[in-house]
């Protein structure tokens, strides 16, 4: 993700951002805006009419994240509708996350398999023979070939499991 444009800003900027967006968030009648999580839809629209007021259009997700994430690091310092000290400005790291996704796949899987034989003729038969008595698998071959033909998602699970790297 590239870096915000709004990491430039002096902190006098910067808190007129985090004070602008928690008068927002007042006005939709929560008792502390704290508990607010990004992806509300609130929370994304003013954080968006924000940065439409100060003439970046809609933002960009990381002008997105980098003012919930000021505001989030900053809340406490706000005391009767101003921010008192300096600002935390929040920097950009690295994260890894897990996300779980069940589907059922259609696809056809191409294995080569090594047999002896005294024919050419019989290999596919002995092969056959063995795997119906259960002496022998067709997932045991070397995979030499995935064909995706469809899928259908069932369920996608986002893990909570966020690292810093």
């Amino acid at each position: 993700m590239p870096k915000s444009k709004f990491e430039k800003f002096n902190q006098r900027i910067l808190k007129d951002i985090v004070l602008r967006l928690y008068k927002l968030l007042l006005t939709d009648n929560e008792e502390n805006p704290s508990v607010y999580n990004i992806s509300d839809d609130g929370v994304f629209s003013s954080i968006e009419t924000i940065i439409r007021l100060m003439g970046f259009g809609d933002g960009e997700y990381e002008d997105i994240d980098f003012i919930f994430a000021l505001y989030d690091e900053n809340y406490d310092l706000i005391n009767d509708g101003k921010i008192e000290g300096d600002l935390v400005i929040p920097s950009i790291g690295t994260y890894t996350f897990s996300v779980d996704i069940t589907e059922r796949v259609l696809q056809t899987v191409t294995y080569e398999h090594r047999a002896e034989s005294y024919s050419y003729n019989n290999v596919i038969p002995i092969a056959q023979r063995e795997d119906y008595d259960g002496n022998f698998s067709v997932w045991d071959g070397e995979n030499i070939n995935t064909e995706h033909h469809d899928s259908d998602t069932t369920d996608i699970d986002w893990i909570g499991n966020v690292k810093k790297l």
